[in-house]
């Protein structure tokens, strides 16, 4: 009788635990693929902006270790650009998203045509850095409880030290 017990008891936590496990690698896939799309909505609005600023040749502010590279494209001339971007085009100038490789890293590229200014906006950011953000955010949310728990009690302690 007493081993039906435990192995009941043993089944409904493990159970419980898979449950828990499924659930968290659902959340947390499910929460990367909506940060990829705020930061494709981000790179949108960069590229919106930069087909507006007017700007010509190369932008030399932006380190060749910056985390963004743009160009601006008009009749298929390069007119400006970053000092990272490479002397091709990040993406096919066309709209839409992709992945490139250059200056050693991988890159999520976006294709933007500006209708007004006629021309073509090509902005990449690095995908590990993406990557990064998103993952600690979304694990951050994921434990919330274990680093609201070490602040409250390093603040209990700072408190209630003889010392303080």
């Amino acid at each position: 009788m007493k081993s039906i017990r435990t192995f009941l008891i043993l089944s409904v936590v493990a159970t419980l635990i898979l449950f828990n496990f499924v659930a968290a690698i659902q959340g947390y896939r499910s929460s990367m693929s909506e940060a990829e799309k705020l930061f494709d909505n981000k790179m949108l609005d960069t590229a919106r902006l930069i087909a507006n600023l007017h700007v010509e040749g190369q932008v030399s502010n932006i380190s060749d270790d910056s985390t963004i590279a743009f160009q601006v494209w008009k009749e298929k001339q390069l007119v400006a650009a970053s000092s990272n971007a490479p002397d091709k085009p990040i993406s096919a100038l066309q709209p839409g998203y992709g992945y490139i490789n250059f200056n050693n890293n991988r890159w999520r590229s976006l294709g933007y045509f500006d209708r007004n200014q006629q021309v073509w906006i090509t902005l990449a950011e690095r995908a590990d850095i993406r990557f990064l953000l998103a993952e600690n955010v979304i694990l951050k949310s994921v434990y919330p409880i274990r680093s609201e728990e070490r602040r409250v009690g390093k603040e209990c302690r700072s408190r209630w030290s003889p010392y303080h």
